[in-house]
């Protein structure tokens, strides 16, 4: 399955079998990404990664809300990455198996009306994607590392 987000087509892995860079994954289980995780892994960044997230991103298919996307956007309009979001998604999938979360909106804003420890709307519907996925979310967010016990860094 392909899903196509603006220029990019971005290839989502089964749950059972994929291969990224030559290499086998195990992707019965999958992790979300924040948008800093995100951002490094396309940069080919990952040894800013605390040692755990570094294991699981190495390990697992990779998924990220369509928030991350909405978060990337923002960021390049008010400048503060230079990249588009389109070029961030593109080399992330040449790095690593991303798929975009099909969760259905409604499950993950409920999951997210939960989520009162932060006022931040992204870090929310973000962190509402994994719940809703019953996934592991990477992040070096320290609030959410401190509320939602699924969140790895170190």
């Amino acid at each position: 399955m392909c899903v196509k987000i603006g220029q990019t087509t971005i290839q989502a892995t089964s749950p059972t079998d994929a291969i990224s860079n030559g290499r086998r994954r195990t992707t019965d289980l999958v992790v979300h990404l924040d948008t800093n995780v995100l951002l490094w892994l396309a940069q080919r960044r990952a040894k800013i990664l605390g040692e755990q997230a570094f294991r699981l991103a190495a390990k697992h298919a990779w998924v990220i809300s369509p928030a991350v996307i909405l978060e990337l956007e923002v960021l390049h309009e008010i400048r503060r990455i230079r990249v588009p979001p389109d070029r961030v998604l593109a080399d992330a999938s040449r790095v690593g198996d991303l798929a975009i979360a099909r969760t259905p909106y409604a499950d993950v804003v409920q999951a997210a009306r939960a989520l009162s420890w932060t006022r931040d709307p992204i870090d929310r519907l973000v962190t509402a994607a994994a719940i809703a996925d019953g996934a592991k979310l990477l992040t070096a967010d320290k609030t959410i590392l401190t509320h939602f016990s699924d969140a790895v860094w170190d």
